[in-house]
This record gives C-alpha cells, sequence and structure tokens, in this order.
C-alpha cells in the first residue's frame, strides 16, 4: 500500500538516489528528467520551512518525491529563480522538483503527489518550471494532463531556457 506522508531530514539518501536515476540523460528524453541535484543543506531548508514537501513510499522504501514551497522563499540565485520574483507578484506556491524512481513511472504516483498538493494548497496559485531546451516532452505532458497552462518562457544566460506553467481554481476546472 502506498502512503504519502511529509518528508523527512532522513529521507534525502533515497530521494538522491531517485535524483541520480531520473537526471538528465540525452538518449531518455522521452522520460523526463530532472535537470539538478538538490544539496543536503538546502534540501534540510527547503523541508523545514515548507508544508508542500511528500514522499510517497511502500514498505521498501520511496518510490517518489514532490519538493514545493511558497514563492516567498524563493531566492535569487540563478536565472530562474531572478525571472520568477521579477515576474510574479502574487502570492504561489512553487513546485521545485517532482521525482518518481524509473522502475514505478507511468503508475499514476506522480498524479497522486500533485493530488496532495492540489488538496493542502486548495485555492492557490501553483507554478512549475519545466526544461524548454533541452525539451522536457515528458514533463510538458504531465502537467498539461493536471490542467497546468503554459503561460511563458525563460530564456538563461547559459542558452537554454524553461517553460511556466500554471495551475489556478479556474483552469483546474
Amino acid at each position: 500500500m502506498n502512503l504519502i506522508r511529509k518528508i523527512r531530514s532522513d529521507d534525502y539518501t533515497q530521494i538522491s538516489k531517485i535524483i541520480k536515476l531520473i537526471s538528465f540523460k540525452q538518449n531518455e528524453l522521452q522520460n523526463g528528467f530532472l535537470m539538478s541535484h538538490i544539496r543536503k543543506n538546502i534540501f534540510e531548508k527547503l523541508i523545514n520551512s515548507s508544508k508542500y514537501c511528500y514522499v510517497l513510499e511502500e514498505d521498501n522504501g520511496i518510490k517518489a518525491f514532490l519538493l514545493a514551497y511558497s514563492n516567498t522563499l524563493i531566492k535569487p540565485t540563478n536565472d530562474i529563480n531572478k525571472h520568477i520574483i521579477n515576474s510574479f507578484k502574487d502570492k504561489f506556491i512553487y513546485i521545485y522538483q517532482i521525482g518518481v524512481s524509473p522502475k514505478f513511472q507511468k503508475m499514476g504516483l506522480g498524479t497522486l503527489l500533485y493530488k496532495k498538493l492540489f488538496k493542502d494548497a486548495k485555492g492557490q496559485v501553483i507554478r512549475v518550471i519545466s526544461s524548454a531546451k533541452p525539451y522536457n516532452m515528458a514533463s510538458e505532458k504531465f502537467h498539461l494532463s493536471l490542467s497546468f497552462k503554459k503561460i511563458g518562457l525563460i530564456n538563461r544566460n547559459d542558452g537554454g531556457s524553461n517553460y511556466i506553467y500554471e495551475r489556478t481554481e479556474q483552469n483546474s476546472r
């Protein structure tokens, strides 16, 4: 039986393993990917200051995770964060990362984590950033299927780009 619960500090090692398994690989673009790892100190700060960080686990360990937080916690540490801070003045929940272990993908686990977030963040705008260059087609399909709308594009200084997706109460009906 799957259990969704708040992330704890001792989940870091299992989450790190999932992130490594689904990190960007040029030959596996169709499955979706994460562009970055999360350092332990950032992980600790995030889970200690947010009520929107979850894991989905079973007896044998963590299968999936979701890291999200209030936009008030976003720091201008990179092009993406600077763009978000300068572009949006409203309050919203920012999805930092979601990951599902490869052997459990396409089983609805990511959707279960998002449904938990939607329930806990009821009435709040939710935004997520996904890679446009390189294009993360799996992420786009997933987010559009959950009533997110593509609302913008961020061109980064390194030549890459990212799409911004948004889900509101209005577009979730």
